[in-house]
């Protein structure tokens, strides 16, 4: 029987309090794409409910702690879905099992947070393009 050697870059998941902000974001996140029940029973510790997640914390994963109840959420355009799928397609390996968002799906807004954590409300226009959106567009074919 051979044993696996540590890998030396291992880190241990950042731990975050149940009531936190960024417990909050994972489970909104998990809740967009059909699985809260695979938060409850992977992400979320049985003993003092904090949570932890595979990816770091950014400020566009914070600004999910932001959405409101689910009943309050909008019904997505074909458009917007697609944006939506964009996101979330890099926050979930290839493989996971999860809801696609597609036309008259649910989401917590029309478009998906930027990059910096922005929320874009409103549902008739495309968001404004960010520093990081101008930059990329910049040096595109370069």
């Amino acid at each position: 029987m051979s044993r696996k050697k540590p890998n030396p870059d291992w880190q241990p998941r950042p731990t975050y309090a149940w009531d936190s902000p960024e417990a909050k974001a994972i489970k909104v996140l998990h809740q967009i794409v059909g699985r809260l029940p695979a938060f409850y029973a992977i992400w979320r510790r049985k003993e003092d409910g904090a949570v932890s997640f595979r990816l770091d914390m950014t400020e566009q994963l914070r600004a999910f702690a932001l959405a409101g109840d689910m009943s309050t959420w909008v019904t997505l355009t074909y458009r917007q879905a697609g944006s939506w799928e964009e996101l979330l397609g890099k926050l979930f390996e290839d493989g996971v099992f999860r809801q696609r968002l597609v036309e008259g799906s649910r989401a917590p807004w029309p478009w998906p947070p930027s990059i910096e954590g922005k929320i874009y409300p409103d549902p008739g226009g495309v968001p404004p393009m960010t520093e990081a959106d101008h930059e990329a567009l910049a040096n595109e074919g370069r």
